[in-house]
């Protein structure tokens, strides 16, 4: 019934309790065909409290953002800025849609809505304009809660531009803001003379305005601009200003007459006018230039046919053999400008440059494009003329690896054509960072039993990239995991990959990886006791390739968080018969990232330490027995002949014993001899002695 939601990105707010995301709006402001986010955080703190963010993600992709652009507003206090955000469409119709954002509780609950205009950069930067219900000028009105309630951009009173309603809830007041008409105006302003001969008396200009409104609803007849001339000094008229009426669509043209006054014959310097212009009304909205400045040379005569031919040509060179990327803030260009010919009138200096570069001593220049300068460097060049221009480089791509500067030297006259007027220099650019990686395991360790039904687990390997140095670092993160199989089943099965920084997630590629070969060394655990499942044995592995993003500053960090599913019940059964000589098993998955020389890598092991209760066999307890009695008859046999049996106190006891008996027969005898006769008794004596 219902389509399935798929989660393609999330975005998460920087500050506890700032309602990150109660309010959100989906509209494309860059014009890429992607949709941008605006996301609402109106409790922000701030410096004060409440002052309220909204942050602005400029989308790379349909699954993809950059990092986040923080609008405020003009941060004050208790505002709650970003309580609404209304989309208004292309109000000013530059092909951009624009956004309306409120502070509702500003100056102390009145309230505020900022309108911030979109570009092929995403949202500018500053709000263009601030709406509050002061500038309607209504004696007596008070209004608060201003801006809580905002109405997408509609074209209320059918002049092409989409008009806003605004919302005062606290005093229940309704204001309706109409979008002013919008016009482009062109100006040229060309003199009648390309050069001022000396014998010159005046010479007539002229001025060329045409307009169109953007609506293309024709609601305005004419236009009236104000014009502004301010010629030379040597102009005997001063300053002229008129009001010129200009039909839509219709080029009309002024011609104003400069009379001279008679020129110093030193004075070479060109003529110049200037030109300031504006539109005579309040309820319009102009785009076009203001200001021009036209600048004629003196004719002085450059050979009998009055052509100046001129031999130029220009020499570059640079303060650094190498640009660093993040360190480098700028690079001084020096531009030596020769003629060896006629003089050369109104010399100047064009650059074509790379669209990041920008000029900082603009000074005589002007931005005729995005990438190209024009500069003045003489009114009139005789010999060699050296000027330094200073560019800044910070907005240079990380992914630019040379750096060209292109410079012509034009001026009035005809050029020598194999004089060398175009000169390139071209500087490489380097990027200086060292990157880092740091993992970990939760849990690091268990325990699990060989012979019992054991659960199935969440192992989560968190991974970090880093970078010291001032370049970006290119993330090119490869996460490798070995896949190990028992049957048709996985036994470390990866559930979820997270990849972000700053908030902002990464997509991630998985593909089949080679195998690595001597990429885990130094183990803290016994290797000879353990099996070890990781991508530099004949493992097939998994692999995950996190790219495209940078990490700009040494703050950031990418985050990789990879989430595995243990089934321990098929590693007993997979390693079953290993487990009488190995008790651990060590499940390595490895991370590299790629370096400019060759890559950095880190790695986890995730122990699991397994108890068997182990049988002893039969043959074991029989030869014991055997060798136990083998082991005693040695040791018998050994005693018997170190006479240890030998009884040595028994016998000579029973010798004593039978001396004992001898000598108490032998006294028997003697006494009874005592009553024999007594030659007999002598006898006896001497027998008994």
């Amino acid at each position: 019934m219902f389509e399935k939601i798929h989660i393609v990105a999330s975005l998460e707010g920087e500050d506890i309790g700032s309602y990150f995301g109660s309010v959100l709006l989906a509209s494309d402001v860059s014009g890429d065909k992607y949709i941008d986010l605006l996301v609402g955080a109106p409790m922000t703190s701030g410096k004060t409290w409440d002052e309220g963010n909204v942050y602005f993600y400029q989308a790379l992709s349909s699954k993809s953002f950059m990092k986040s652009k923080i609008l405020t507003g003009l941060s004050k206090m208790a505002s709650r800025f970003g309580s609404a955000i209304a989309s208004l469409g292309d109000i000013d119709l530059d092909g951009y849609n624009d956004v309306a954002i409120s502070a509702p509780y500003e100056d102390d609950g009145i309230g505020a809505v900022y309108i911030y205009l979109g570009s092929s950069e995403g949202l500018q930067d500053e709000f263009s304009q601030r709406l509050f219900p002061g500038a309607f000028n209504i004696p007596g009105m008070e209004s608060r809660g201003f801006g809580l309630g905002l109405s997408k951009g509609n074209d209320v009173d059918q002049n092409g531009y989409n008009d806003i309603a605004v919302g005062a809830y606290k005093t229940d007041q309704i204001f309706l803001f109409k979008t002013l008409s919008i016009i482009d105006y062109r100006i040229t302003l060309t003199a009648d003379i390309n050069s001022i001969p000396s014998d010159t008396k005046n010479f007539t200009i002229q001025l060329c305005v045409i307009y169109t409104e953007r609506s293309g609803k024709h609601v305005l007849a004419y236009v009236d601009f104000n014009v502004f001339l301010q010629p030379d000094y040597r102009s005997i008229k001063g300053n002229i200003d008129e009001i010129v009426q200009v039909p839509e669509g219709k080029l009309t043209c002024r011609n104003f007459t400069i009379e001279l006054k008679r020129t110093v014959a030193m004075d070479i310097t060109p003529f110049s006018i200037n030109l300031k212009l504006n539109v005579a009304r309040n309820d319009i909205i102009a785009h076009g230039e203001k200001f021009l400045n036209l600048k004629i040379p003196y004719s002085h005569g450059c050979g009998k046919d009055d052509v100046c031919n001129t031999q130029l040509s220009v020499v570059l060179k640079v303060d650094k053999n190498q640009i660093v990327l993040g360190e480098d803030k700028q690079i001084h260009l020096k531009v030596i400008a020769m003629n060896t010919g006629d003089p050369a009138y109104q010399c100047e200096i064009k650059f074509m440059l790379n669209n990041a570069l920008e000029l900082r001593n603009t000074k005589n220049c002007m931005n005729i494009e995005a990438s190209n300068y024009t500069c003045s460097i003489s009114d009139v060049l005789i010999g060699s003329i050296e000027n330094e221009f200073v560019f800044d480089i910070r907005n240079l791509s990380p992914d630019m690896r040379l750096l060209e500067f292109m410079v012509q030297v034009t001026s009035l006259g005809v050029n020598n054509p194999k004089s060398k007027d175009i000169e390139a220099v071209q500087i490489p650019v380097v990027l200086e960072s060292v990157p880092y990686l740091n993992g970990k395991v939760s849990p690091e360790n268990i325990e699990i039993q060989e012979n019992a039904d054991n659960p199935e687990m969440e192992i989560i390997y968190q991974f970090s990239l880093g970078k010291r140095g001032p370049s970006p670092l290119s993330i090119d993160v490869n996460i490798l995991i070995p896949l190990l199989m028992h049957g048709e089943n996985y036994i470390f099965e990866v559930i979820d990959l997270e990849a972000k920084i700053e908030n902002v997630q990464m997509s991630c590629s998985n593909s089949h990886s080679q195998v690595l070969d001597n990429v885990i060394q130094n183990f803290s655990f016994p290797i000879n006791r353990t099996i070890l499942i990781t991508c530099d044995q004949s493992t097939e592995c998994l692999q995950f390739s996190c790219n495209g993003e940078y990490v700009y500053d040494s703050r950031q960090i990418g985050m990789f968080k990879l989430k595995i599913l243990l089934r321990s019940n098929l590693l007993i059964e997979k390693f079953k018969e290993t487990f009488t000589t190995k008790d651990i098993i060590a499940f390595v998955p490895v991370v590299s990232q790629a370096t400019l020389e060759d890559k950095i890598m880190t790695y986890k092991p995730f122990l699991i330490f397994v108890e068997s209760n182990k049988r002893i066999a039969l043959w074991i307890y029989i030869f014991a027995a055997i060798l136990g009695l083998v082991l005693l008859i040695l040791i018998s046999l050994a005693l018997y002949k170190c006479h240890f049996f030998d009884r040595i106190y028994k016998d000579k006891l029973e010798r004593e014993r039978i001396l004992n008996s001898t000598r108490t027969s032998i006294e028997g005898e003697c006494d009874e001899i005592q009553f024999l006769p007594m030659e007999n008794h002598v006898k006896c004596e001497q027998e008994c002695s």
